[in-house]
C-alpha cells in the first residue's frame, strides 16, 4: 500500500506543477495559444489532478469529505482507473462508491 501512496502523491504532484508550468507559460504567448493553453488546463489538467488527489485520498483511507467539501459528480470508473494503475490490484467498485458517499 506504502507504494501506491507514492506514486499517488508523484502523480498529484506533477500534476500541480502543470498547471504552474501552464501558467507560467501562458504569461509568455499570444492571445490564441494563451486560450488553448488555459483551455487545457481547464478541460484536461484540472479534472486529472482532481480524481489523483480523490484516489490519494482513498488510498489513505481519509474519508471524501475531508478531501474535498464539494459534492460534484466523480466519474467513479476513472476513479477505478486511476486506483488501478496506482495499486496494480483490482478495485471493488462497491467498495470506492461506499467510499465516495462518506
Amino acid at each position: 500500500m506504502k507504494d501506491s501512496i507514492i506514486r499517488a502523491r508523484v502523480n498529484v504532484k506533477s500534476l500541480a506543477a502543470e498547471a504552474k508550468i501552464i501558467r507560467k507559460e501562458m504569461t509568455k504567448v499570444k492571445t490564441y495559444q494563451k486560450e488553448m493553453l488555459y483551455f487545457h488546463k481547464l478541460d484536461k489538467v484540472r479534472p486529472e489532478a482532481r480524481i489523483a488527489q480523490l484516489a490519494l485520498g482513498y488510498l489513505r483511507n481519509k474519508p471524501r469529505s475531508v478531501i474535498e467539501k464539494t459534492s460534484k459528480k466523480v466519474d467513479v470508473e476513472r476513479l477505478r482507473r486511476k486506483l488501478i494503475i496506482f495499486t496494480e490490484q483490482p478495485v471493488s467498485l462497491v467498495d470506492l462508491t461506499a467510499w465516495l458517499n462518506t
